[in-house]
């Protein structure tokens, strides 16, 4: 019974690893992104958009890298500390602390990218309607 836990535990971890992963290649392309609307524009408001969103994507990525060392460290205590039935108890809640951070990082970067994709798809438009005037 402890060996299915622990193995569901660690399971649970890789998939929110890899999560992670995917999380700081998209957001790499957000920031990438970003530097589109800088060489067609010079508007004020449009650059302390694009600053604020360059800032939010550096503040996501701080959470998360925070997580992952994190979750390696839960990780390593599941697959290499000898657990007790009590420690299993300990780990559990640990667990479970974990997958609260991690649902509501999660939930956090989803509404980013929204807010991010709404904000770049307004830019776009605005920038086309300037250049246009």
């Amino acid at each position: 019974m402890k060996n299915v836990v622990l193995n569901q535990m660690i399971e649970e971890i890789s998939e929110w690893k890899r999560d992670i992963d995917f999380a700081f290649e998209e957001l790499s392309k957000k920031m990438n992104r970003l530097v589109e609307p800088l060489k067609k524009t010079s508007h004020s408001f449009i650059l302390e958009k694009i600053e604020h969103y360059q800032q939010l994507i550096i503040n996501q990525n701080t959470k998360f890298n925070k997580m992952r060392r994190c979750l390696e460290e839960h990780e390593f205590r599941l697959k290499f500390i000898n657990v007790q039935q009590e420690d299993l108890n300990v780990l559990i809640l640990q667990h479970q602390s974990y997958r609260n951070e991690w649902e509501k990082g999660h939930l956090e970067y989803l509404a980013l990218t929204m807010k991010f994709n709404g904000f770049f798809v307004d830019q776009l438009n605005s920038i086309v309607s300037f250049s246009n005037n």
